[in-house]
């Protein structure tokens, strides 16, 4: 799936995937708790969401079809393929600039790369 999320898709979505399987109607709950919306405009999202494949309702219970970890995976290699090349290192020069790095975080980067390394 290379479909992109708008905002509002996105922030519905991080419901869904905090609380699948769910039910619509908790979700329509929780919807107006957290973001404020109406049960019309839950519904019409979860319609959107469905017709667009990221998830599926069926008998009342909504579940997604791809998982937060695999949706955000495929956002970053889009990021990096379409801003930077395709450059891990231009990416992340890019994005320390200016910051400093905690020593766990630098041993994490390492570990990753270590894993990375064919």
């Amino acid at each position: 799936m290379s479909q992109k999320l708008f905002e509002a898709e996105r922030r519905f979505m991080e419901l869904i995937w905090e609380e699948a399987p769910v039910n619509s109607t908790r979700l329509c709950a929780l919807a107006l708790e957290r973001l404020g919306w109406k049960k019309s405009t839950t519904y019409t999202m979860l319609r959107r969401l469905v017709e667009r494949g990221f998830v599926q309702n069926e008998s009342a219970t909504v579940a997604p079809l791809i998982s937060r970890e695999a949706f955000l995976q495929q956002e970053s290699k889009e990021l990096i393929e379409n801003g930077f090349s395709g450059s891990i290192p231009a990416f992340l020069a890019s994005y320390l600039k200016g910051k400093k790095l905690s020593d766990a975080e630098v041993n994490e980067l390492k570990r990753m790369i270590e894993e990375a390394k064919g």
